[in-house]
């Protein structure tokens, strides 16, 4: 789930990540000053083509050595380190487009700037990049004007994608040195693409059947959203297909969920996906349960909730809800990064371990233990596609936390690509639906029977046994809410029961139906 609050010096605090600086770059780490780069750097790749290319013929530089490679389409992966090929920290993705990064180390400083050129090589077409430096000093990911920048398009990135990297000296005489090119052989060698696939969002715009206001959903919050999400998800493509409007009949969710009516809302969205024979396709209930964002969050508010399914192929628990306000900039980022944040839940992704004794950050509950980096932080440099703007990993914290500075980790990354990619090999499911019973588990451990709806797809989770009040008993599955307490239990339906327990919970006398 994903809380806001307000707070005196900033206008809008997101407590469960998604606020990227609610679309102002004031604190990306390409402001002057708090980037730890050298004086100049504005967090932006300098022009790859400044400066003139070499001749043809112009020899390897001397004098300078390849010491590393990364490319970053989101989170910043290790190609090359010290010279010799690395483990990646996460994926480079297929057709999706990135900066790459030619470390070098100069024996002493050049006085001239050198030529980088990088040749990609997809489906058997050479491609070649051309950046322009003068090496002064040790390459540091710190310092973007320190590296060789190639901005790369996501047609120059296939499976089958080679690299070879040279620098060039103009002035240079000679052949140079083969350290000045990787592979040192100067035959190129694979990147090593993974292929992901789309992220398939079905936003369903939700309106009350008294009440509430209108969910922000027409072409040009989507695309605002759309941009947003795409520079998170290691996809080739995101896709937000606005479907037809729902109306719900049941209650407004309240700003804290005082009332349950969140789980409900959820319930509601979590049956339509269920009878949904689609893999891979992503279902998102968005709503305004008043006229503004101001009016329902004015003093601080929840903003989305999902569940957390066990694994891809539980089909029928992608679903999520979230506030939608747009219009202006502010709104759009808030939604999408709520978006973003609840749809990484319905990836199965715990919350990441973000904590108040960090300014402007929160404490969540159900945290990921396997989570690497302290205080929820991003642990890599980040770049976003988008707005070609570098993510400092001492100021930016992962998405799946409580925090107002929010990027992605490369341990999320790489989480979700598992995700994604799965999504993306699945065939159509085919066979039967069957019939569920949802149990809602509240907070405090009580019960309470919801309805019973086909669902698609296999089965999994948390197994807990449910007993009926005619001795036989079932396995059900339950999966819990994101941040609210509680969750659902998932149990095949009987022909006829009068009362059910679930074994393990701590409040569990029989229930009436």
């Amino acid at each position: 789930m994903k809380n806001l609050s307000i707070f005196v010096l900033l206008p809008l605090f997101v407590a469960c990540a998604s606020s990227t600086n609610f679309g102002d770059d004031t604190t990306d780490s390409g402001t002057p000053g708090d980037d730890g780069g050298t004086p100049g750097d504005d967090g932006t790749a300098p022009d790859p083509d400044a400066g003139n290319p070499p001749p043809s013929n112009a020899p390897l530089a001397t004098g300078i050595t390849v010491s590393g490679v990364t490319l970053n389409q989101g989170v910043e992966v290790n190609v090359v380190k010290n010279g010799a090929p690395a483990t990646k920290n996460a994926p480079l993705i297929a057709g999706r487009p990135g900066l790459l990064r030619v470390f070098v180390t100069p024996s002493s400083a050049f006085s001239h700037a050198l030529t980088g050129e990088l040749t990609l090589t997809t489906g058997g077409t050479p491609k070649t990049f051309t950046s322009s430096l003068t090496p002064t000093t040790t390459s540091s990911d710190a310092s973007m004007g320190s590296t060789f920048n190639f901005n790369v398009d996501a047609a120059s990135l296939a499976t089958d994608t080679t690299f070879l990297v040279k620098i060039k000296d103009p002035q240079g005489s000679g052949s140079g040195s083969n350290t000045a090119q990787y592979p040192t052989s100067g035959t190129a060698t694979s990147l090593g693409v993974k292929n992901a696939g789309s992220v398939k969002i079905n936003v369903y715009p939700i309106k009350f059947s008294s009440g509430g206001g209108t969910p922000a959903t027409g072409a040009i919050d989507i695309g605002a959203y759309q941009k947003i999400v795409m520079g998170l998800y290691p996809a080739a493509n995101v896709t937000l297909s606005v479907q037809s409007t729902l109306t719900y009949t049941g209650s407004i969710p309240d700003a804290y969920d005082q009332s349950g009516a969140w789980e409900y809302l959820l319930s509601y969205l979590q049956k339509k996906r269920a009878a949904d024979p689609s893999p891979d396709v992503y279902y998102y209930g968005a709503f305004a349960p008043s006229s503004s964002f101001a009016s329902f969050c004015g003093s601080g508010c929840i903003a989305g909730l999902s569940g957390i399914p066990s694994g891809p192929t539980n089909y029928s628990q992608k679903a999520s809800i979230g506030l939608a306000y747009g219009g202006n900039s502010f709104d759009q980022q808030s939604t999408a990064q709520t978006m973003a944040h609840e749809v990484g839940h319905g990836h199965g992704r715990e919350h990441s371990p973000t904590t108040q004794s960090v300014q402007y950050c929160s404490t969540p509950s159900g945290t990921d233990p396997s989570y690497p980096y302290a205080h929820g932080g991003i642990g890599v440099w980040g770049w976003d596609i988008i707005n070609q703007k570098a993510k400092d990993p001492s100021q930016f914290f992962d998405i799946m936390g409580y925090c107002e500075s929010d990027w992605i980790s490369d341990y999320t990354y790489g989480k979700l690509y598992s995700w994604i990619a799965a999504d993306n090999g699945f065939d159509m499911v085919t066979g039967d639906a069957v019939t569920y019973r949802q149990i809602f588990v509240k907070a405090d451990g009580t019960l309470e029977v919801g309805d019973a709806f086909p669902v698609y797809g296999p089965m999994s989770g948390e197994q807990h046994t449910v007993t009926f009040d005619d001795g036989h008993s079932a396995t059900g599955f339950y999966f819990p809410y994101d941040h609210v307490g509680g969750g659902y239990v998932l149990v095949p339906e009987p022909a006829h029961f009068t009362s059910l327990q679930v074994k393990d919970f701590s409040k569990l006398s029989a229930i009436p139906h």
